[in-house]
């Protein structure tokens, strides 16, 4: 890996910068804590009324489970049995173990002291307490510390199609069959649902799996089998596997299914399959070479004590999931478009979306498998590692496609840094097998800093600084302001105050003492002597009223902070270094390094949403674009406006708003066309181009996507359309044809022979539809089963609530169908909050905001997606706002502007 050449001062404050965005990033993707933060413990041995609390009392630990379970496809239904030895760690006459939907009959408990003798007897027959989801265990006697003990329950649940716990899904085969499969998702608290168990991150044990299956299926589990399928009198198939190692039971796995597999041997000698339905098993070839090579990777980087410790892994496309992927250990399970790559039929996005999906469920098999979080509140601890090592991977088996600039500099003054991978690896080799909380990564990181003889400054610690970060919501705004007094010096004043994109919102804090300040690593260069590679650095500090920049340069330089977005905080200049940078954008824009000129762009839509600056200031901003020709900027131009555009599009405003842009985007679409030819960041480029040109109603991109539509409907078998524009094309001739078209699209989605991808983007493209009656049609064959994959429900009814035609007919159908959507997702934790967020975030009307207030007290029952609900209330909320205070400065600088 390359290397910079960097000040110890501007190594250590990018190292800083590099745990802030970890951190940060690990608590956005991060799942909400359920519960307590602390457990519940007891100084009452009775354990009186325990079972109220929502945390498992400190008295009991697993050891290892004993889990035996039979799944019947036909009646839809699993019984099962597990046995679990569990340590006594403190006295107590009360067994508390979760169970959610399970049925435990009479007589089918059964508790033994491990090693002979006795153990108090079952007072009564176990009881369920369903608020908190116990089942409580009432005994006679006194359970011993120090004891070990056996508890055996036998146990039947529904396999339903709700996507939480053990659940089934179908499919339609090639040959038109419809086939059933059966898996687990258990994250956060959903292994209840599937046996009863201690169902807490920190009560780690090992699990030996026994599965009993119809003939024409195939078991996996999170380890290899420990023999041959035995066949049972019956027929079935009993398959047993090895003991796993020692992990929590969200991260227990296993499938039933009809699928089939490639495999790899990894140079560590891990067993690597890739599993789908046999109609798709040749789209499993990316995934299966880069997965293989990614876990290699991991465990050259993460060294001999820490390799990947199973002997086989799995990773399996599943045909309902309601996330992206779960990194189940050793069995890692998918959506089938998070996994499957097939070149000509995906889009370059589908490959890099695959790539770094893979790569970051194979970091989670250290950071958060190897070592896990002892509660929710540290799952940051996970996510935030798996979403930034992933790019370090990502770049080792994809070296040509030169992503992620900012974030891989930052990775070779880190990961490559021998300081960084020394604490890291100190840190896994301490905590394997493990739980842990913040403290543990700050403890092994400050070690390596003090092996290298590395100062963080004066007064301050690893830890202090991380608080500052770790206890706050939100990140700061750093206030720029300039002197201009020349003398050869640019002197400005840098100060900080907390972000708010909603200016209204509360500000109290449960941490007064930090005061909504940060511990802030700048960066900053000139245009007399810029340096977007090695910049230079200063400390903000919590109690610092302001620093002082003090630099060489003139009174007409620009000063730029954050180069590169290095940091995670935003940046608002005086008027007057807007409008030098503007100047510099508009004469020379690559004077500044592309990373952060899609930093400004962000910086300044998210600084005028917030009404730090004017819309008008955040727009000049754009004036530039008719120039730019870099895709990173161009993103962050789509990224920036998308709330914008759904603000705006059932105002008067729209038509100037389409015509600015479409000015500033043509340019760019004029040089790239239809190319789709060139390296990956070209491709992905040459997608977002059309796709924004189209968008933005430029004439010859609409009837270059209708003749290529036309040429698709007059041979369906042949599909011109390449990968990379099908999304554009689609929804582009859907919108501007009618019927026939929208027919074509359907008839083409429901062909069990159409590639997934294909599938994927009509599912959306349907959605574009201008005609109320097509949308309104479109939407109930969600009430029936001419749509059977939840996310594919959920993408359709969100495209319908994304075009201004369809938003009412989205809004009215989801009040409608609220009984039918709460019974069908109301338990999962993802696909509800994605629906809701997906069509409430373009309400934008105080009327559309009453109706919504008096749909939510009107049911009060809202399932996994109460939160969804009231985060709604606030965006609504804050886009009437956005209407109010900043319609009529956009309408008149985009009447100036066109």
């Amino acid at each position: 890996m390359g290397r910079y050449v960097v000040t110890r001062r501007t190594a250590v404050i990018l190292f800083i910068v590099f745990l802030v965005v970890v951190v940060l990033i690990g608590l956005m993707c991060g799942l909400l804590t359920r519960g307590g933060s602390e457990p519940a413990g007891t100084s009452d041995p009775s354990g009186a009324g325990l079972w109220k609390t929502t945390r498992l009392p400190q008295t009991l630990s697993p050891v290892s489970y004993e889990l035996m379970v039979r799944t019947d496809m036909t009646k839809f239904i699993f019984s099962g049995s597990v046995g679990i030895l569990f340590e006594c760690l403190e006295p107590t006459d009360l067994i508390l173990i979760h169970a959610n939907n399970l049925t435990v009959g009479e007589g089918q408990t059964t508790l033994k002291r491990d090693g002979g003798g006795t153990a108090p007897e079952l007072l009564k027959e176990p009881w369920i307490y369903e608020e908190n989801q116990f089942i409580v265990i009432e005994l006679d006697g006194t359970l011993k510390k120090g004891d070990m003990y056996r508890l055996y329950i036998e146990f039947q649940g529904p396999l339903q199609e709700d996507l939480a716990g053990f659940y089934r899904m179908s499919y339609i085969s090639a040959a038109g069959e419809k086939r059933f499969l059966a898996s687990t998702v258990f994250e956060p608290t959903d292994a209840r649902k599937a046996f009863p168990c201690f169902d807490e991150p920190a009560m780690k044990a090992t699990f030996t799996i026994t599965l009993e299956h119809e003939p024409k299926y195939h078991a996996l589990a999170n380890s290899a089998k420990s023999g041959d399928d035995e066949i049972l009198s019956d027929g079935w198939i009993r398959a047993t596997f090895k003991e796993t190692v020692k992990m929590p039971t969200y991260l227990v796995c296993y499938v039933v299914s009809d699928f089939k597999a490639k495999y790899k041997t990894t140079a560590s000698g891990v067993t690597f399959g890739v599993w789908a339905r046999e109609d798709f098993i040749n789209q499993t070839d990316y995934a299966l070479e880069k997965g293989s090579a990614i876990l290699d990777f991991f465990d050259n980087l993460f060294g001999m004590d820490v390799k990947y410790p199973m002997d086989k892994i799995d990773m399996i496309a599943l045909t309902n999931f309601p996330a992206g992927a779960m990194e189940n250990w050793g069995l890692i399970t998918y959506q089938e478009s998070a996994l499957l790559y097939e070149e000509g039929v995906s889009s370059e996005t589908q490959k890099q979306l695959v790539c770094g999906t893979v790569a970051h469920e194979l970091v989670h098999q250290w950071f958060g498998n190897l070592i896990t979080p002892k509660w929710w509140s540290y799952i940051w601890l996970n996510e935030g590692f798996a979403t930034y090592l992933k790019y370090t991977a990502m770049v080792e088996v994809e070296p040509d496609w030169g992503m992620g600039s900012s974030v891989l500099r930052m990775m070779s003054f880190f990961i490559g840094d021998e300081t960084f991978l020394k604490g890291l690896t100190y840190y896994l080799e301490a905590n394997k097998y493990s739980n842990v909380d913040n403290s543990d990564l700050w403890l092994h990181l400050s070690t390596a800093l003090e092996e290298h003889n590395i100062s963080l400054g004066d007064d301050m610690d690893l830890a202090t600084v991380m608080k500052t970060w770790m206890h706050q919501m939100g990140f700061p705004v750093i206030k720029v302001k300039r002197d201009y007094k020349g003398n050869g010096q640019i002197t400005a004043r840098v100060e900080q105050k907390r972000f708010l994109s909603d200016p209204t919102a509360d500000t109290t804090t449960g941490h007064p003492d930090l005061g909504y300040l940060w511990y802030v690593p700048l960066t900053y260069t000139t245009s007399s002597s810029p340096d977007f590679v090695s910049p230079d650095s200063k400390w903000l500090r919590p109690e610092d009223e302001y620093v002082t920049i003090e630099t060489p340069g003139r009174s007409t330089d620009w000063l730029l902070l954050n180069i590169d977005q290095r940091g995670i905080y935003r940046v608002n200049y005086d008027d007057q270094n807007w409008g030098l940078i503007k100047a510099q954008l508009e004469s020379n824009h690559e004077a500044i390094s592309t990373a952060s000129r899609a930093s400004l762009i962000s910086d300044a839509f998210s600084l005028a949403e917030a009404s730090e600056i004017s819309q008008s200031q955040a727009f000049d901003m754009t004036t530039y674009l008719k120039e730019e020709r870099d895709y990173v900027p161009w993103y962050a131009v789509d990224s920036a406006l998308s709330n914008i555009e759904r603000n705006l599009q059932r105002t008067g405003a729209f038509g100037n708003f389409k015509k600015y842009m479409r000015g500033q985007v043509t340019p760019m679409y004029e040089v790239l066309g239809w190319n789709n030819t060139g390296d990956h960041q070209t491709r992905l480029h040459q997608g977002l181009a059309p796709s924004m040109a189209c968008r933005y109603n430029n004439d010859e991109c609409i009837q270059a996507s209708l003749h290529l539509y036309s040429q698709w409907m007059a041979s369906p078998t042949n599909n011109i359309v390449h990968p990379d524009i099908q999304p554009t094309v689609y929804c582009s001739a859907i919108a501007a044809g009618g019927q026939d078209e929208w027919d074509f699209a359907f008839d083409v989605y429901r062909n069990p022979n159409t590639p997934l991808p294909v599938k994927d983007r009509l599912v959306q493209a349907m959605g574009c539809s201008q005609q109320p009656w097509i949308l309104s049609t479109y939407l109930k064959y969600i009430l029936g089963d001419a749509i059977n994959k939840a996310k594919d429900e959920v993408d359709a009814i969100v495209a319908v609530a994304h075009n201004a035609v369809g938003l009412p007919i989205a809004w009215d159908f989801f009040r409608a169908n609220w009984d039918f959507i709460r019974t069908r997702y109301g338990d999962s934790v993802f696909i509800l909050k994605d629906m809701i967020t997906g069509i409430l975030s373009n309400l934008n009307t105080p009327f559309e905001l009453e109706s919504l207030e008096r749909f939510m007290a009107d049911n009060p029952d809202q399932g996994t997606g109460a939160e969804a609900f009231t985060e709604a209330v606030a965006v609504v909320k804050g886009n009437i706002r956005w209407i109010e205070q900043n319609y009529k400065d956009v309408d008149q600088w985009l009447q100036d502007a066109v």
